[in-house]
């Protein structure tokens, strides 16, 4: 294989975790031995994609996937319809109300800040664009943003501090 070729996969591995799981795409990109601009290059331009793809199609996913369950419920289980579709809106779990508790007490801003760390990137992009349609560009200025800013704050962490040589030692620790 090529070596440049090697190169650009370990960037678009790196770009395509920090598009789902950005909290991870650092120490990955350390793991891999990176350096610390290519790294902070790579997090942010993956994770901008992450939340250009899941922000425009985020909410025919959204819409799909309560057509599926008001569809396939009943066909599977003894419920009506309208049991279905009450189905299809009652999941409200933890992450939902936490999502909904940042809408209210921060806004737009709150939401896009804490989306790439603690909330992840499709889940956070779908909620900003599902309930602040109105404010699209916006909320994609402030996701932008906020990648940018928590992009560097992890890698920090990442290079600086050398936690990807914690999470190997606990990986050693428990799994060897």
């Amino acid at each position: 294989m090529d070596v440049h070729a090697a190169g650009i996969g370990k960037y678009i591995l790196v770009a395509l975790l920090a598009s789902v799981k950005f909290l991870f795409s650092p120490f990955f990109a350390e793991g891999l031995r990176l350096n610390f601009f290519e790294s902070i290059a790579s997090t942010t331009v993956g994770g901008i994609l992450g939340v250009l793809s899941f922000g425009f199609v985020g909410e025919i996913i959204s819409d799909s996937w309560k057509n599926m369950i008001v569809f396939f419920l009943p066909v599977f289980t003894k419920k009506t319809k309208v049991q279905a579709i009450k189905h299809a809106n009652r999941k409200f779990k933890w992450m939902n109300r936490f999502i909904v508790k940042v809408k209210h007490r921060l806004g737009l801003f709150g939401l896009a800040f804490l989306t790439p760390c603690l909330i992840s990137i499709p889940i956070g992009a779908v909620a900003c664009m599902f309930f602040f349609p109105h404010r699209r560009k916006e909320a994609f200025l402030y996701l932008f943003v906020s990648l940018a800013f928590w992009s560097v704050v992890l890698n920090v962490g990442a290079y600086f501090f050398k936690l990807s040589h914690l999470f190997s030692y606990l990986k050693h620790l428990f799994f060897s």
